[in-house]
């Protein structure tokens, strides 16, 4: 009877010495996991302020920018256009999901976009479709 009740606390106690084991293993595990994600986010988010910072230092851009801003230049909606549908290509980002790509003065209000609803596209004036 001794040696079963012996039997028995060694064998609960490896089974709890087991389950720490694997409890500190998994956060060990989840917490590498986090870290790499985290990490991998980070890059992510550092190449696209990346590229939008290429975009917004590209003179030809700007000029277009100020044009369409300033209602100047027939085309200057239409370049801009292109270079969002081309980032949006670019990147991989469909027309049917977010992110669509804006293009946004320093006023805020997005002057167009990678999608456009038929609403936006009567908004804007002809020189900018």
């Amino acid at each position: 009877m001794v040696l079963a009740v012996l039997i028995a606390a060694a064998a609960y106690w490896a089974w709890r010495a087991q389950a720490q084991s694997t409890r500190i293993q998994a956060e060990h595990t989840l917490r590498a996991v986090g870290e790499l994600k985290a990490n991998q986010i980070s890059a992510w988010l550092k190449e696209r302020r990346g590229n939008a910072e290429m975009i917004r230092a590209n003179p030809l851009i700007s000029i277009a920018a100020t044009d369409m801003l300033a209602g100047r230049g027939a085309t200057a909606g239409t370049d801009l256009q292109a270079v969002l549908d081309a980032f949006r290509r670019t990147y991989g980002y469909t027309a049917s999901r977010p992110p669509t790509c804006f293009w946004t003065p320093p006023a805020g209000r997005a002057s167009t976009s990678s999608r456009r609803s038929p609403a936006r596209s009567a908004a804007l004036r002809p020189s900018q479709r």
